[in-house]
């Protein structure tokens, strides 16, 4: 099948449905358990009469994930529940949960999750920066910018066969685009912008592709370029040099990620101001600039 992609890209990976099977015991996940009356029909397992429904583990697991796991791989998250299920019984018959430290560590979690969720709700994450403020971060940070190596920026195609990728070049060179065709190839779930390379240097894409690519010049389509992936059709659409300053495209994300989190700490501040205005705080910070003795007494 003709398709498009970014296989040649060795900055870019992409999480499979063949990696989930893997990825499934490494999730941490957190299932509640029940010992009141439930329809038998929904128990998924049972142990020392807590059990695991349906619904419960359905919830226990990511919601990105629900949609796409196996019988086998469900399978996988009851037996996670099973087993921690069978060494948290142990630790209650052993006592370990009237442990003084772990009790403290309970409280100090407990502490720390209150906080957090506080946070969450208190100073959500910010999610909407200006172009005008990305332009200007850009314009005001331009030394933070410059290029330690050549970059260029292409459009590119993936094709199965050598007579596949000449007929969409002769498309191409009649000034259809690379969206348009690339939505017409597509044939799985790739994202279709990921026609578009973006900038890049030499060493993020496979040899076949960078040899070509800063040898074309400025708006020049390549001829079918071979590699175990198939045939490869890139235009250049922008080229820069080592010494120049960064396009914007290349660092918008950048920027955009610094300013979010800017933003987010000034409302942080703003709202810890607030919040420490309400309460009576005392200090006495003399005993910090006392000897080393008084220090060691206070972390005793």
């Amino acid at each position: 099948m003709t398709k498009t992609g970014i296989p040649g890209r060795r900055a870019r990976t992409r999480f499979g449905a063949g990696c989930l099977a893997g990825a499934v015991v490494l999730l941490g996940i957190s299932f509640s358990c029940k010992r009141e009356t439930v329809d038998p029909g929904q128990v998924v397992a049972r142990v020392a009469g807590r059990v695991l429904t349906v619904d419960e583990l359905r919830e226990g697991i990511p919601e990105r994930f629900q949609q796409t796991l196996s019988p086998a791989e469900l399978r996988e998250f009851a037996m996670r529940w099973i087993n921690d299920q069978a060494l948290y019984e142990e630790a209650m018959v052993r006592g370990l949960d009237e442990s003084e430290d772990l009790n403290a560590e309970f409280m100090k979690l407990r502490r720390e999750l209150l906080i957090n969720r506080l946070l969450e709700v208190a100073v959500p994450p910010e999610q909407i920066v200006g172009e005008e403020e990305i332009k200007e971060y850009y314009d005001m940070s331009q030394d933070a910018f410059i290029l330690s190596e050549d970059l260029v920026r292409t459009y590119h195609l993936l094709l199965k066969t050598r007579a596949e990728a000449s007929a969409i070049r002769k498309r191409l060179l009649k000034s259809e685009s690379f969206e348009k065709i690339a939505k017409e190839l597509q044939t799985d779930s790739t994202d279709v912008d990921e026609w578009d390379f973006g900038y890049y240097s030499a060493e993020e894409v496979i040899s076949e592709i960078s040899t070509v690519a800063f040898k074309l010049r400025k708006e020049a389509i390549s001829q079918p370029i071979k590699s175990k992936f198939g045939y490869h059709l890139i235009k250049l659409v922008d080229k820069q040099k080592k010494g120049d300053v960064k396009p914007l495209e290349s660092v918008r994300n950048e920027i955009k990620r610094k300013l979010l989190t800017k933003k987010r700490q000034a409302r942080y501040e703003r709202f810890l101001q607030e919040t420490k205005s309400k309460l009576t705080i005392e200090t006495n910070f003399d005993l910090l600039s006392a000897p080393g003795d008084s220090l060691t007494f206070l972390g005793e």
